[in-house]
């Protein structure tokens, strides 16, 4: 039997989180989910990747980002925002895998996961 992998999904909208997981979910990936970065600490034992809207409340994606960066070198983080790439800072650009720009479509999704896995 094939282990999963294990991806965290931060994303605050409920419909676009319902999206992202339905797209992912005839792969092989074990789901975990937030509506906020509050609390993602706890969820990352064994998280491969993680998925996080930039504009979450409470924090930033990108601080949640650099935050998993440094505590979680191999952990893949996938930013996601109806703005653009280029409007993240220098500094997150960095340590990020990729970049979704919303609104998701499967072969997006496609093309990011042959990259990271």
């Amino acid at each position: 039997m094939e282990i999963k992998k294990k991806i965290l999904i931060i994303e605050d909208d409920s419909l676009t989180l319902l999206v992202l997981k339905n797209l992912l979910s005839n792969r092989n990936f074990e789901i975990l989910a937030l509506n906020d970065g509050r609390h993602y600490k706890q969820k990352m034992e064994g998280v491969e990747a993680v998925i996080i809207d930039c504009g979450l409340p409470f924090t930033s994606g990108e601080d949640i980002a650099l935050e998993i960066k440094n505590s979680h070198p191999s952990t893949k983080i996938i930013l996601t925002s109806v703005s653009s790439v280029e409007k993240l800072k220098p500094e997150t650009k960095n340590v990020i895998n990729g970049f979704i720009g919303k609104p998701y479509n499967s072969e997006k999704i496609d093309d990011l996961f042959t990259l990271i896995f």
